[in-house]
């Protein structure tokens, strides 16, 4: 078991060790937060950016448009969330276009 998941005993010995475990846990936990308030600013970023151009983006103007503002490190998130609210449509003339899903169309 992971030892953020389950408190070490606090009796006797052990207590410095629980109060260690105590104040790694809250760490952890603020950390998570904070990652999770992350995860859906730059979800809402996509959305809007994606209903601004009419629902649909190529891939490419995706990328431009996220790139300067997105850190090489949170391109699997950034590429997660994409596909989460997004679904990649290939065309033969136009190449690759993400489509908003209609569950995140909001009404403006």
């Amino acid at each position: 078991m992971h030892m953020l998941c389950h408190p070490p005993s606090s009796s006797g010995s052990d207590r410095r060790h629980f109060v260690r475990w105590q104040a790694r846990y809250k760490l952890g936990y603020e950390l998570c937060a904070l990652q999770v308030e992350e995860a859906h600013e730059l979800s809402q970023r996509i959305v809007a950016y994606l209903e601004e151009a009419g629902g649909q983006a190529d891939s490419h103007a995706v990328i431009q448009h996220f790139a300067p503002s997105l850190p090489a490190a949170k391109a699997p998130l950034f590429r997660q969330l994409l596909q989460q609210v997004a679904s990649l449509r290939r065309n033969p003339s136009a190449g690759k276009i993400w489509v908003l899903r209609p569950d995140f169309v909001t009404d403006r």
